[in-house]
């Protein structure tokens, strides 16, 4: 074991205010620098040492979760030298410390010399580990306001509530109203605190992709907000009843940003372990100050993370680790699944990404039809792997056979409008808005309204088709092909039908002003007519959402990408799940749109030699 020497003294050192702290190297690579944080009240100087220990030797300690905020420096005393944190470390710093004794913590803007590219390249691969060890895990949302000690009361109620509940209903799932929120003494719909725990909801910690590995691998967290704390898992319980119940819509309260990490908190909490390329777009909603980070951050949670050919490197741009990880992905899978989560390109954070290499950065609407869709509703090529996909030397451009199907020819309007299902208000279009005006939003529900009409009267115009019933086939292009549930002994072509009108009466009268009415529209429906609407929302809103239905010269019919237009070629390529909508730019050089629901071509259908297998150089 190797200490760096070190005198245990709770009086701070002498501060040098004209020395600059200097970073000593770490003798090997496993080991780590804590700082231990003195005693001090209020307006005292934060004053405190860095520590090196061997990782496998480390005395108890706590690893703080924050973002590093606005660029605005602080100086503190660091072994008697100036070190100069950003103003949210410097706040963590001055709330965190005790009166009377000394604390031991881990922090990723002292702990690691960030401006050691060598170094930060070893650490990242230890940060696994040292969140594993940490004991507690301290979340720091920020400093606290005259409404922060509000939003934690109401927490607290909420999660109590929970835990009652859950003890008498396992899943209640039926949207809470106004009436019911008073007799269970929480406050009423107009009531501030719930305004105050929105703005905790959405405090920037949620949004960062590192907070992923630290929280998923804690043995345990604790949320701090100021002087105000509560345990982690406590304050699951309180989002997970907002979700549950639908209380965003009558408090506008959105838990979907802390709820977003129950995924991988509670995979990895059976021992389930995903490879990169599956955790990838689960984490597409988080936001990372340096744009690696979105793939680096994740590599202590995937199954192949370990593996040395995705070692951190600071020094690469972005663009090349995403071409890395995209080229990787395809040789070793066999398939090209990972186009699935090629975006929008007008939405780019990064410009020389070729067309084909999703930008982690950016979080499209549309979920992607592989994985959403299983095995049975999406194999387009039959099964077919993508052996003979080769790549240009510097990973821009892929080189795979397949064979063109069809073109895009009538196209409609993106659905993106909000969904009124139970359990969540907006889905995957909530965002932080300001309330819409009555005359606005009587205009948005009518943009709604005529998109659907639009697409149906698309797919009527059919003058030529492959489905000689149409409606039945428009259906099913809603939901992607997607199974419902068995409601009777009716054919089958009456069962989408019955789904479909279902949702069409619960839709109009629980669509309108943006979910507000969704209680009593629940609570009205028959309770059957309430299941197959609600059912065959979740199924459309997977398959269609950010998506525009389409009609091909063929007379095909289909769900497309936003970027899609008339000429656009429907294609089938090796190792490919789906059909992909391919864009010319010169003979025999393609650019990628994006992948495709056609109905008629998801089970191989089209992979039959009827068409000239032929190559293409996407760019």
């Amino acid at each position: 074991m190797y200490r760096q020497p070190m005198s245990f003294h709770t009086l701070a050192p002498d501060f040098d205010c004209d020395h600059h702290y200097h970073y000593e190297r770490f003798p090997s690579n496993e080991h780590i620098r804590l700082v231990r944080l003195f005693p001090g009240h209020d307006l005292d100087e934060v004053a405190c040492t860095l520590e090196t220990y061997a990782l496998e030797d480390v005395p108890t300690y706590e690893a703080l979760s924050y973002t590093w905020g606005l660029d605005m420096p602080r100086n503190i005393n660091c072994d008697g030298a100036v070190f100069t944190v950003r103003q949210n470390l410097f706040s963590a710093l001055q709330a965190l410390r005790f009166e009377d004794q000394e604390r031991m913590l881990w922090i990723d803007a002292m702990s690691i010399d960030q401006h050691h590219i060598e170094e930060k390249n070893h650490q990242i691969r230890l940060m696994k580990q040292i969140y594993e060890k940490a004991d507690p895990v301290i979340v720091w949302l920020g400093e606290a306001d005259e409404d922060t000690g509000k939003a934690f009361d109401l927490l607290d109620r909420l999660m109590t509530l929970e835990k009652e509940r859950k003890v008498v209903i396992p899943t209640p799932t039926d949207p809470m109203t106004a009436e019911e929120l008073v007799l269970l003494g929480l406050p009423g719909t107009s009531d501030p605190a719930w305004r105050a725990l929105d703005a905790i909801f959405w405090r920037d910690w949620f949004s960062r992709v590192w907070i992923i590995q630290e929280i998923s691998v804690s043995r345990g967290a604790r949320i701090t907000c100021g002087s105000f704390s509560m345990d982690y898992d406590d304050f699951n319980e309180a989002c997970h009843l907002i979700s549950q119940r639908s209380l965003t819509a009558i408090t506008h309260v959105d838990p979907l940003l802390p709820r977003s990490l129950g995924p991988f908190y509670y995979t990895l909490a059976v021992g389930i372990q995903d490879p990169l390329s599956r955790l990838l777009p689960q984490a597409r909603d988080k936001f990372a100050s340096n744009s690696s980070d979105k793939v680096y951050a994740l590599l202590g949670l995937a199954s192949d993370g370990t593996d040395s050919d995705l070692d951190p490197d600071y020094s690469l741009p972005a663009s090349t680790v995403y071409k890395h990880v995209a080229q990787r992905t395809i040789e070793l899978e066999q398939t090209l699944d990972i186009l699935s989560h090629v975006e929008d390109h007008r939405h780019r954070l990064s410009s020389d990404l070729p067309s084909w290499v999703p930008d982690w950065e950016v979080r499209p609407p549309a979920a992607a039809l592989v994985p959403t869709l299983e095995a049975d509703f999406a194999n387009a090529t039959r099964g077919i792997p993508a052996n003979n996909c080769t790549f240009s030397e510097d990973g821009s451009v892929l080189y795979v056979s397949g064979r063109v199907i069809d073109a895009a020819d009538h196209i409609g309007d993106t659905f993106l409008e909000f969904t009124p299902l139970s359990g969540s208000f907006a889905g995957r279009s909530a965002k932080k808005v300001d309330k819409t005006s009555d005359a606005g939003q009587a205009l948005l529900d009518f943009f709604m309204q005529q998109r659907w009409r639009q697409w149906e009267k698309i797919a009527c115009n059919l003058t030529s088709t492959n489905d000689d019933n149409i409606p039945d086939a428009f259906i099913r292009t809603l939901i992607a092909g997607q199974e419902l549930p068995d409601i009777d002994a009716s054919p089958p072509s009456t069962d989408l039908q019955v789904y479909y009108q279902a949702w069409k009466r619960y839709w109009v009268r629980a669509g309108p002003l943006n979910g507000t009415r969704i209680s009593s529209a629940y609570s009205s429906a028959d309770p059957r007519d309430r299941t197959l609407a609600t059912d065959f929302m979740r199924a459309h809103q997977k398959a269609g959402y950010g998506r525009r239905f389409f009609t091909t010269t063929g007379g095909r019919m289909g769900l497309c990408p936003p970027r899609t237009r008339a000429g656009d070629k429907v294609v089938l390529l090796r190792g490919g799940k789906t059909p992909y909508i391919l864009k010319k730019v010169s003979s025999g050089r393609w650019t990628f749109v994006g992948e495709a629901y056609v109905e008629g071509l998801m089970l191989g259908e089209g992979w039959n030699g009827r068409t000239e297998e032929i190559g293409f150089e996407i760019i």
